[in-house]
């Protein structure tokens, strides 16, 4: 080993010496507190116009889908086409998950590790779903807890 080569030193935690363990701000504050920026007059302008040439933009895949030179390209016009209208493979679930009339989330995510685990769904998409289960527990969470609060607020004299 030679003497000029460069070490990371380690501190007691064995953490880098160089990586914060924390954010520089305070807990409970935000690190943007003026959140994402707003697009400029000229980036909402060329969405503007793409949005609004769209139609012309398809219509030209399409030509070149149906009539381009060469196998690639019309396969990549093709897969450009498809995508745009269907969303790209894994984006939707080929076969319904079967869940029970009335089953709770528990049973649906059961349904839907069940899905995954005998093949009838990827593990992608049963993740994908899982997450969407998550997000509508979290929602029926919160409307509960505003009814409850609503509930004690009601009975106050």
């Amino acid at each position: 080993m030679s003497d000029n080569t460069d070490l990371i030193e380690l501190p007691d935690d064995g953490t880098p010496a160089n990586k914060q363990k924390s954010p520089p701000w305070p807990k409970g504050v935000s690190g943007n507190p003026r959140g994402r920026p707003k697009k400029s007059a000229e980036a909402r302008e060329v969405e503007a116009l793409a949005r609004a040439s769209s139609a012309a933009a398809l219509d030209v895949v399409l030509s070149i889908m149906q009539n381009g030179d060469g196998d690639r390209v019309r396969l990549a016009a093709a897969l450009a086409v498809i995508e745009r209208g269907i969303g790209k493979a894994g984006d939707v679930v080929p076969v319904p998950v079967e869940v029970a009339e009335g089953a709770t989330l528990a049973d649906r995510a059961q349904a839907i590790a069940d899905a995954a685990m005998s093949g009838v769904v990827s593990v992608s998409q049963a993740s994908a779903l899982l997450s969407c289960l998550a997000s509508v527990a979290k929602v029926r969470e919160v409307e509960e807890l505003e009814q409850r609060i609503a509930a004690l607020e009601a009975q106050k004299p």
